[in-house]
């Protein structure tokens, strides 16, 4: 249990550097002008929405990863512990300009593909009748990337990644991720930021960051 607890909230969390070889950006807009009738674009399933909680902002990762920066876990149980827990939380669509977008690609014919980087990268040889197309590929994970592009930087294809970072709410409130992950993790129920907001106390008299530490404590030594 102590070590579960630990990994999920790492899995939320993880994070790094962004390679040289990968664009960041936080609008599709920023996307469009690399697309044309010589490109085919892939684009993972959570480029479309973003999360309604705190703990999926990155920023509150970042946040955790402080907190936690002293504790020596395994990096590999990382994704498998995301993928259990982080696609239940509430999300909304990640910009309203996305499936307008979409759309216009469509009556253009270009081909898009919802697609998650593993299964492009699986698919590779499948792909050959496109090997004269550029490949976009856009995700929110920088680690899939990573890999994409290791798989495709010995093939064929020319291509370029995209590292898409949805604009998040300015009132980063760091309380209401630990609020989120506490119950998601004891009690099993996924809260959009509204709902981890109700359980505050109105005097805000609770150190949600001493909270958050006590509880991995108590994890790791029970």
């Amino acid at each position: 249990m102590k070590i579960f607890f630990v990994l999920l909230i790492f899995g939320l969390l993880k994070w790094n550097a962004i390679n040289c070889e990968i664009i960041t950006v936080d609008s599709i807009r920023s996307i469009i002008p690399y697309i044309n009738q010589e490109t085919i674009v892939f684009f993972a399933p959570q480029a479309f929405t973003r999360p309604l909680s705190t703990i999926g902002d990155e920023r509150w990762g970042k946040y955790a990863k402080d907190i936690l920066e002293d504790i020596d876990l395994d990096p590999e149980l990382f994704e498998k512990i995301e993928k259990r827990y982080i696609d239940h939380f509430p999300k909304e669509v990640s910009e309203e300009i996305i499936f307008p977008y979409l759309e216009i690609l469509n009556r253009r014919n270009i081909i898009v593909v919802n697609e998650n980087m593993s299964h492009v990268i699986s698919n590779l040889d499948a792909l050959e009748e496109w090997a004269s197309l550029q490949l976009i590929l856009v995700d929110t994970s920088y680690d899939a990337l990573v890999q994409v592009e290791e798989a495709l930087s010995t093939s064929n294809f020319t291509f370029k990644t995209f590292h898409y970072q949805p604009k998040y709410k300015d009132n980063f409130d760091p309380s209401l991720g630990t609020i989120e992950f506490l119950n998601v993790f004891e009690r099993g129920i996924y809260l959009t930021d509204g709902e981890a907001a109700n359980l505050m106390p109105i005097d805000r008299t609770v150190n949600y960051e001493l909270l958050l530490k006590r509880k991995l404590l108590d994890h790791i030594n029970n």
